[in-house]
C-alpha cells in the first residue's frame, strides 16, 4: 500500500499540499511584504528542496496584427529550506518580500498577484496563487496627484510589452487633456522609472494637429513628443502636487507648438 500512496503523491494525489498567508495584501513599492507558506504533509512523507515566492503580473503584446496577455516576473524571492514533512504534518515557513522599485501600480488594468511554489523531490511540486494590491511610491503619488489637479482624467492603465524595457515590460498611463490643454493636446502619456533617490517621470504629449505643419507632422507619425523630467524624491514630497503640478504644466506648455 505503501508504494501505491509514493505513486501517486509523486503525481501530486495525496502529496503535499501548501497555501501562503499574507500578513497584509496591500503593500507600497519600496516596502516589504511579510507572510508565512503553510506545508501541509499528505498521505506519505516526502522532502521539500526549496521554496520560490514569485510576484508576477502581465503586460499586453502584439504580434502579427495579434494583442494578448504575457505573464511577466517582477520579482523572485528564494527560500532555500530544505527538509521532510511527515504525513499529516503541518509546518509553517515565514518570508519577508522587497516590493522592488521597478514594479508596476495596482491601477487601471493592472493586476499583480504572488505566486508560491514548493520544489519536491520526485514529486509533483506544490503551488499557491494570491492576489496583491501594490499601492505607489508616496514620490509616484504626487506626480499621479499633480496629473489629476491638473484635471487631467485617467483613460486607461496598463503594463506594456517591450524587448527594450529592462524588465520586458513598462506601466503607462493614459490621459485625456483637461480643459487647460485641450485646445492643443489629443492625449497624454506618462510612465515612471523609479529609484531610492529619484524619480523620472517620462511623458508622451500626444499634440493635435493644427494647419498644415501640424498635418504634415501627423501624417509622418512625429506629432508626439517624448519628455523626461527628474524629480528628486524628497523635494517632490516635500513639495507636494502643487509643487509637481507646476512642473509638469510648465513643460507641457512649452512643447505645445
Amino acid at each position: 500500500m505503501g508504494f501505491f500512496k509514493n505513486v501517486l503523491a509523486s503525481i501530486g494525489i495525496g502529496g503535499t499540499k501548501i497555501d501562503t498567508i499574507l500578513h497584509d495584501n496591500a503593500v507600497q513599492i519600496g516596502g516589504s511584504l511579510k507572510g508565512e507558506v503553510q506545508i501541509f504533509g499528505g498521505t506519505v512523507a516526502q522532502q521539500i528542496k526549496e521554496f520560490f515566492i514569485v510576484l508576477n503580473t502581465k503586460a499586453e503584446k502584439e504580434a502579427d496584427d495579434n494583442t494578448y496577455y504575457v505573464t511577466m516576473k517582477v520579482h523572485a524571492h528564494h527560500i532555500p529550506q530544505a527538509f521532510e514533512i511527515q504525513p499529516g504534518e503541518k509546518k509553517v515557513v515565514p518570508f519577508e518580500l522587497q516590493i522592488p522599485y521597478h514594479s508596476p501600480i495596482s491601477f487601471g488594468k493592472v493586476k499583480l498577484w504572488i505566486q508560491t511554489e514548493a520544489e519536491i523531490i520526485s514529486a509533483v511540486d506544490a503551488h499557491d496563487q494570491d492576489m496583491i494590491k501594490i499601492l505607489p511610491h508616496p514620490a509616484q503619488q504626487v506626480v499621479l496627484d499633480a496629473i489629476a489637479k491638473l484635471g487631467f482624467q485617467l483613460r486607461n492603465s496598463d503594463n506594456e510589452y517591450s524587448a527594450y524595457a529592462p524588465y520586458h515590460y513598462e506601466q503607462e498611463f493614459e490621459y485625456y487633456p483637461s480643459p487647460e490643454f485641450r485646445s492643443y493636446l489629443d492625449e497624454l502619456e506618462i510612465a515612471f522609472q523609479l529609484s531610492a533617490n529619484e524619480l523620472v517621470v517620462k511623458m508622451t504629449i500626444d499634440r493635435k494637429a493644427r494647419g498644415l505643419m501640424g498635418m504634415l507632422r501627423e501624417a509622418a507619425g512625429t506629432d508626439d513628443k517624448r519628455i523626461r523630467i527628474t524629480f528628486d524624491n524628497d523635494q517632490l514630497i516635500r513639495g507636494g502636487a502643487e509643487y509637481a503640478a507646476r512642473e509638469i504644466r510648465d513643460v507641457i506648455h512649452r512643447y505645445k507648438k
